[in-house]
């Protein structure tokens, strides 16, 4: 059986944001031809810890999933804030008799902290509501009122929503600083330590076990390592001033190679 080299990729010539996707998509190729048939589940686990580090200082705020998805809950914040807020219009202005016990509690508090909501601040805006529906839990005769008002299920709505937004709010900012936190060069270095130990048992194995083919893994692995050299290749080749923002940041150190 032959002993297929495997190709290497020049890593220091990679931008930060193409590196974890590098190696997640080496993980998934090596997976899927079973590790532990191959024997070289040790070392490939050596990588695979390396994975989530790699994942945190890739996150940026402004790209993070969850900052699509508090920009949705904020408009829906908005959209039910502003509904509640007719609503209760249209009851000062109609006021019906039957209603006049549960609107004589209710309303003087909805005034209160909702009076001028929508020239306060998010901050200020979802603070007053979250002491509005305190108030609201605490004092089961305000509830009976704001019920018999027909306005709990809006208060009910924006109380999950803002809950929602501040549990969004804490996990993005946790990411955010764990990200700060981590040693960038420390983790790519140990990432390209552990994938060239993992290429050069690779290789070895294919002399010392003799009974195992290895060929369709490094097959794969070579398409990979020719994809990303050709990406670099072309790169190369622009015009200085064309290869988009590659910034001192964005690119590894010199020292780092796989």
């Amino acid at each position: 059986m032959n002993n297929i080299k495997i190709s290497r990729v020049p890593v220091k010539e990679l931008r930060t944001s193409e590196f974890p996707e590098f190696v997640t998509e080496v993980c998934a190729i090596v997976l899927k031809h079973e590790p532990t048939v191959l024997k070289i589940d040790g070392v490939f686990g050596l990588l695979q810890a390396v994975v989530p580090e790699l994942m945190k200082f890739t996150v940026r705020e402004g790209s993070h999933p969850l900052t699509a998805e508090l920009h949705t809950q904020r408009h829906e914040f908005d959209k039910t804030l502003t509904g509640l807020l007719y609503l209760i219009r249209g009851i000062k202005a109609r006021p019906m008799q039957v209603y006049a016990a549960a609107a004589g509690k209710a309303i003087p508090v909805l005034d209160k902290y909702l009076g001028d909501i929508n020239q306060q601040n998010n901050l200020v805006k979802r603070r007053n509501l979250r002491l509005l529906t305190d108030l609201i839990d605490a004092d089961s005769e305000l509830a009976a009122a704001i019920q018999t008002l027909g306005l709990k299920l809006s208060l009910d709505e924006l109380k999950r929503l803002n809950n929602s937004i501040s549990t969004l709010q804490t996990t993005r900012r946790e990411v955010k600083s764990q990200t700060e936190k981590v040693d960038k060069t420390a983790v790519i270095s140990a990432a390209c330590t552990a994938m060239s130990k993992l290429f050069r048992t690779i290789e070895i194995n294919q002399m010392v076990e003799k009974e195992t083919d290895y060929a369709p893994l490094v097959r794969e692995l070579n398409e990979l390592m020719q994809e990303y050299n050709k990406l670099l290749s072309t790169r190369s080749q622009l015009p200085k001033g064309d290869d988009t923002k590659k910034t001192d940041t964005e690119v590894f150190a010199d020292t780092v190679s796989v």
